[in-house]
């Protein structure tokens, strides 16, 4: 499982990566893209969700850190930074429509005066973000 969720996130990077050179229509994004969904469909036919987080500039998975694609995440850690985004959940319904429009937001600047992440839950609606959150065992 780890070899397969590695290989998703060097490919989501990839797609990352591939929309800010080419246009959403250029077959290198499209390709990029439908490698990614592919991969990320794989991985959910064994799990309900993927859940990944960013650890002080790391992707990690469940106890698993990435570390040898710590050269690759780079932008893709600082992206997901400034957007204030240190955990992702990829639903086990997710469309290939619904990675597509979370890839192509990413790149984005956001916004100095308004946070780009309250526009996204409605356009994609299977895949969760935000802050990594402790458990409260207190209770």
């Amino acid at each position: 499982m780890r070899k397969k969720i590695g290989s998703f996130l060097s490919e989501l990077v990839s797609s990352v990566q591939a929309v800010k050179l080419y246009s959403q229509d250029h077959p290198q994004f499209t390709q990029a893209v439908d490698d990614a969904f592919a991969t990320l469909r794989d991985v959910l036919k064994e799990k309900n969700e993927l859940v990944i987080g960013i650890v002080n500039n790391e992707i990690a998975w469940e106890n698993d850190i990435f570390f040898e694609l710590n050269q690759k995440i780079k932008s893709f850690a600082r992206i997901l930074k400034d957007h204030d985004i240190e955990r992702i959940c990829f639903q086990k319904s997710i469309s290939h429509q619904d990675l597509k429009t979370f890839i192509c937001a990413l790149p984005r600047k956001r916004r100095q005066d308004r946070d780009i992440s309250p526009e996204l839950p409605e356009s994609i609606p299977h895949i969760r973000w935000g802050k990594i959150t402790a458990l409260d065992h207190s209770q």
